[in-house]
């Protein structure tokens, strides 16, 4: 269990760095103008973005976490859990990962409206389908 925490987190770590040293690059390309914060200090997006990974990890780790404390709970009382203990934790551990995708579509405007236009079929039919729909109908009536 230690393993696959050390390097989930490591992961994440790689992630924040990634996305703060790109912020740089962008940062050192544009203007120093009054809008042009502190290369040290972190932004509203890097902020926000290990905000979402912490909840993230903690998720899966509380997901992943019951199966180890089961094992060994039981294999101090000397007896094997019961199935039904393990259809729960596999189970959580199903909602966990479904869970995921809604943890970024909140935390992420671009997603949101991802979820919006497919949702709404603008992705699937396109907009100008859309559009060209709505011309028709008042040009008919």
């Amino acid at each position: 269990m230690a393993i696959p925490c050390i390097v989930t987190v490591l992961c994440y770590c790689l992630i924040f760095v990634f996305i703060r040293r790109s912020r740089q690059r962008v940062q050192a390309h544009g203007t120093t103008g009054p809008g042009n914060t502190s290369n040290k200090a972190p932004s509203l997006h890097e902020i926000r973005a290990l905000k979402v990974m912490v909840v993230v990890f903690l998720l899966i780790l509380l997901s992943y976490l019951p199966i180890p404390m089961s094992v060994g709970i039981h294999k101090m009382m000397g007896k094997k859990p019961p199935i039904s203990v393990f259809h729960v934790i596999y189970s959580s551990q199903h909602i966990a990962g479904s869970v995921n995708p809604i943890l970024y579509g909140m935390s992420n405007k671009r997603i949101r409206d991802g979820y919006k236009s497919f949702l709404s079929g603008e992705m699937i039919f396109g907009r100008e389908c859309c559009r060209v729909e709505r011309e028709d109908s008042r040009s008919s009536s």
